[in-house]
């Protein structure tokens, strides 16, 4: 925020707070104005100055019109606003139809005086699906009233400074994706044949369970779509096969990195819901690897959700 934001910023802030003691004085003198009418007042002279008001916390239900991936976790999406509800002292400024762009509100911690997001964090992992909305998901999340896009996504660093709502960058937490059409579970299933081990397919499927486990562990009951074999071995995952799968996860030293290249990717499982389609490389294992023994079982990577319009 440079210098000239900051003076409009508190010279639009004092005056809000000028014009509501007014407001309140004139109402305790002729009682004729009451507290959700100050209120409102409040927020027309806000808005007259064309200047957001800060702190603001507002609770969202929205849909994902563009999603800016940087470096994982970050993330900047656009947001049109469905509903909004005020769960501030300030008057709701987000209106149905809004749109604002909005990234994560992430926990960080210093080491070795660096600002480091602490990646085992629950709000952390909460809000991190943000990274993986895709255009035309619906959010339900806590926004708040922020300023400039993180450096590198988002357009122009705040360049727009504070002028209205779409001006700005707000920070939203407590995210939650709204489930679309459930599967339909009902229709007869072609069975599997008997597995060949080492087996390699590329699948699109449908999610008709998710079962969280510890995170970021999760299984997944899938319905094939689609099947093309890519080992040596003939592919017998055809159309209607359903599988229990898990996603593949590098561990160093006992440790989960979600920032891993392939395990950003591969954690988009922990965030699915029944209804999505994803496409995935899946590859059947033993749960033994080493003597090839044990239960078979499905790995997916390479995971990728797809909107099921664009199918």
């Amino acid at each position: 925020m440079n210098k000239k934001q900051l003076i409009l910023l508190f010279a639009g802030g004092f005056s809000a707070i000028l014009a509501g003691i007014l407001l309140m004085m004139f109402a305790d003198h002729r009682n004729m104005l009451s507290v959700e009418q100050i209120r409102d007042r409040v927020n027309v002279l806000q808005r007259s100055y064309a200047m957001p008001v800060i702190p603001n916390k507002s609770e969202i239900t929205a849909e994902v019109l563009n999603a800016e991936r940087g470096e994982f976790p970050q993330v900047v999406l656009t947001l049109q606003i469905l509903e909004s509800k005020d769960i501030s002292e300030f008057g709701n400024l987000l209106k149905q139809g809004e749109i604002i762009k909005a990234g994560p509100q992430y926990i960080y911690e210093y080491k070795a005086g660096t600002r480091q997001i602490i990646l085992n964090h629950p709000q952390n992992i909460q809000n991190f699906q943000a990274y993986y909305a895709l255009p035309q998901d619906r959010l339900k999340a806590i926004a708040r009233a922020k300023g400039s896009p993180p450096e590198g996504i988002g357009g122009d660093g705040g360049a727009g400074g504070y002028g209205s709502t779409e001006d700005m960058v707000w920070s939203i937490t407590d995210i939650n994706r709204i489930a679309g059409q459930e599967p339909d579970i009902g229709l007869e299933l072609s069975p599997a044949p008997i597995p060949i081990v080492p087996n390699r397919s590329k699948i699109i499927g449908s999610v008709l369970k998710v079962d969280k486990k510890s995170y970021p562990e999760v299984e997944l009951a899938l319905r094939v779509l689609e099947s093309r074999d890519i080992s040596d071995f003939s592919n017998f995952l055809g159309p209607g096969v359903v599988i229990t799968v898990t996603p593949y996860y590098l561990y160093e030293r006992g440790r989960f990195t979600p920032s891993d290249a392939q395990n950003s990717k591969n954690l988009l499982a922990y965030y699915l819901l029944t209804g999505d389609i994803i496409e995935a490389e899946a590859t059947l294992r033993t749960s033994d690897s080493k003597t090839g023994k044990g239960k078979l079982i499905w790995i997916i990577s390479d995971l990728e959700r797809i909107n099921q319009e664009v199918r």
